[in-house]
């Protein structure tokens, strides 16, 4: 038989108290007991502010709205908890639950004081309490060990006016803000909706400038980078897939993957871009890279893509491999793309050379490799010219007169493509801007083409 947890154990954390307080019902999804690890490291250093991110429905209001001030009282019950929610009632209603649990549940040390019940606030006889307010609202008269602000933004129509953002982030910077008792814990917890929401604003240079803190900032996209569900036990990859479906490029990237974009700010749009998973039936094949030639996870990603382009002159993104790479698995990749490209019809290959040493030597090694292996195919070795939104002038004409396709489950070059040039990341976008760039349309055979005389040589 398991044996319950010793006191000292389950009440030192907001997860493991939460799982006690609720017998087992609540969850400890993996992040968020590291949330909860950043709230008492920041306690512990006397004082902090923690900005989180999070996606709809991921659990993070249940912790950190109810679980969390219930922990925090009930270690600490001579302190107050200020929290704000987008709406009055949302934050009365948190604010009663943590109420009525003190109240209710055995285990808990702090009980609401028999004269100060209100849900929207109440006190310890020892001093200490709860005050719940809606964004925007006043506390005058109440101090803060803990404040928590939980997703600020109702809804689409908030987010997109200038008018509330700017209203939001005064709220915080001078009502919110001068709440704080010394060695105070601030923590900020919403989904993304905009690049000028109070996130936004709380991780720019002006914020910290203006508060004189720096956030602690823990962000959660819904699918990482190589794919993987958040939190497969409530929203499994397919499940997601079909809620990305069902959502706009825009809100996807901001309510689920915390990167807002704006709106018609990019130069791609949704509706040109065209998806296939039938190779056309005549092409050249050309094989791009954008080559940054790390492994460090803050370098831009090393891409390697293999569009086709048809008589009619229609690009077709066929498939694309990123990562941050080293200049020899680089090489490896590269010959990796063309083997595959062999069933292709032969690949022609554009390599961007980059101003250092490292980079043009980068023709020397491919030939190397090519008498190496065996394996000869096309190289032209270019200096980019421009920026890339000026090279991807010629690409944004194509798509706009609905030549660019993009093959089914591309889901990292249609965000760059959607976002592009706002995103974090344009590395798929700048190959395919070669692609187009260097392109000429294949010509439709008057005969069967033969094959080529050997499986490699392309």
């Amino acid at each position: 038989m398991k044996q319950p947890k010793p006191e000292r154990v389950w009440r030192g954390l907001p997860d493991t108290h939460a799982a006690h307080i609720s017998a087992g019902a609540w969850k400890a999804y993996p992040y968020l007991p590291l949330i909860g690890d950043a709230i008492v490291e920041a306690r512990e250093a006397g004082g902090g502010c923690i900005l989180v991110n999070l996606p709809p429905r991921h659990g993070k209001s249940e912790f950190i709205s109810y679980h969390v001030p219930l922990f925090w009282l009930d270690n600490r019950p001579g302190d107050r908890v200020i929290l704000a929610t987008h709406t009055a009632d949302l934050s009365h209603k948190y604010g009663r639950l943590v109420r009525n649990t003190a109240t209710q549940h055995p285990d808990i040390r702090f009980k609401a004081a028999d004269d100060s019940q209100a849900a929207d606030e109440w006190y310890t006889p020892q001093g200490g309490g709860m005050k719940s307010v809606g964004v925007r609202g006043a506390i005058s008269g109440f101090g803060g060990n803990l404040i928590i602000v939980d997703d600020p933004v109702k809804d689409w129509r908030e987010a997109d006016s200038e008018t509330f953002q700017k209203e939001t982030i005064d709220w915080f910077k001078t009502t919110l803000w001068t709440r704080r008792e010394p060695g105070a814990v601030v923590i900020v917890l919403m989904t993304r909706w905009h690049k000028k929401d109070l996130a936004g604003w709380l991780l720019s240079d002006e914020a910290q400038e203006a508060l004189g803190e720096r956030f602690k900032h823990m962000c959660f996209p819904a699918l990482s980078e190589q794919g993987e569900a958040l939190c497969p036990e409530r929203f499994n990859v397919k499940q997601l897939t079909e809620i990305r479906g069902l959502l706009s490029t825009r809100h996807w990237l901001g309510l689920y993957q915390q990167r807002p974009t704006q709106e018609g700010g990019g130069l791609f749009r949704s509706h040109w871009l065209k998806k296939f998973h039938i190779k056309p039936q005549h092409y050249r094949t050309y094989i791009t890279t954008d080559s940054a030639f790390s492994e460090k996870k803050q370098a831009d990603y090393t891409v390697i893509t293999t569009s086709m382009i048809d008589e009619r002159g229609n690009l077709y993104a066929w498939e694309y491999a990123r990562g941050r790479i080293s200049i020899t698995s680089f090489i490896n990749a590269l010959f990796d793309a063309v083997e595959r490209a062999v069933n292709l019809q032969g690949a022609w290959v554009e390599i961007p050379v980059n101003e250092n040493e490292e980079n043009s030597a980068i023709g020397l090694l491919i030939r190397q490799e090519m008498q190496k292996r065996g394996v000869y195919f096309s190289l032209t070795l270019s200096r980019p010219v421009g920026d890339k939104v000026s090279r991807a002038q010629k690409l944004i004409g194509m798509a706009s007169s609905g030549q660019l396709f993009l093959r089914e489950g591309m889901r990292e070059a249609l965000e760059e493509l959607e976002e592009f040039p706002n995103g974090d990341h344009d590395d798929i976008v700048d190959t395919l801007s070669q692609a187009a760039n260097i392109s000429v349309p294949a010509e439709k055979p008057k005969a069967e083409p033969m094959r080529a005389p050997s499986a490699m040589a392309v």
